[in-house]
């Protein structure tokens, strides 16, 4: 009946979830060879981007890629964000950090995160400082994700101490000033964090955001 109704409406949203979901279960309980037979020749970008998984997983990074790229132009704004976040690091390791980075991305979007995180632990103590960014903001993406926002503060902590011209910083300070204004007593470090932020990149697409964030910790009207 799937089958039918999926080549009857082959670019149906129903079908692309339905399959990205029975695909999801099927790797989960480590039937992969089921899973990838059931996407293959699905159409749809949630489809294409649980491919791209299964390809990392058998250690297929330029399938991989190509799978992820496919899907872009047919997912949310911040799904495809996160994808190109995704696509960049791929683009940048190779070797052993490579492939304990696609194992980490795997865990992440099977939702074991601690796992997830061990292993990304291991990639970045093994690339040159100057790459380390990206993964330290991954890093912090999947401990957010994961329910753990005090791992992902401890990764926004390093990026903005030790690689403080890095691009992942706006983000990375943004975020973790709305992790340490959530409290009373992590306020003072917030505000902080945001005037510095919005004083070093005054003309930065993230500073309306920020200013936003500012007046809504001191307690002031939003603008």
């Amino acid at each position: 009946m799937l089958e039918a109704f999926g080549e009857e409406f082959p670019d149906s949203p129903q079908v692309d979830e339905f399959l990205m979901t029975l695909a999801v279960r099927l790797d989960a309980g480590g039937d992969r060879e089921a899973a990838q037979s059931l996407l293959e020749g699905a159409a749809g970008p949630k489809s294409a981007i649980e491919r791209a998984y299964l390809y990392l997983a058998a250690g297929e990074v330029v399938q991989a890629r190509e799978a992820f790229q496919g899907a872009l132009s047919g997912v949310s704004a911040e799904v495809a964000t996160e994808v190109i976040s995704l696509l960049d690091v791929l683009d940048r390791l190779e070797g052993e950090t490579l492939t304990v980075f696609m194992r980490s991305a795997v865990l992440a979007h099977q939702r074991r995160t601690e796992e997830a995180l061990s292993e990304l632990d291991v990639a970045i103590e093994s690339v040159a400082q100057d790459t380390r960014p990206p993964l330290l903001a991954m890093g912090a993406r999947i401990a957010a994700e994961g329910g753990v926002p005090e791992r992902a503060a401890a990764f926004r902590e390093r990026i903005i101490r030790d690689h403080p011209y890095a691009s992942e910083v706006p983000e990375a300070t943004l975020e973790l000033a709305r992790f340490k204004g959530a409290t009373p007593e992590g306020a003072d470090e917030a505000i902080r964090l945001l005037e510095d932020l919005i004083l070093d990149q005054p003309n930065g697409a993230i500073v309306p955001t920020a200013r936003r964030e500012l007046q809504r910790i001191q307690g002031g009207p939003a603008s």
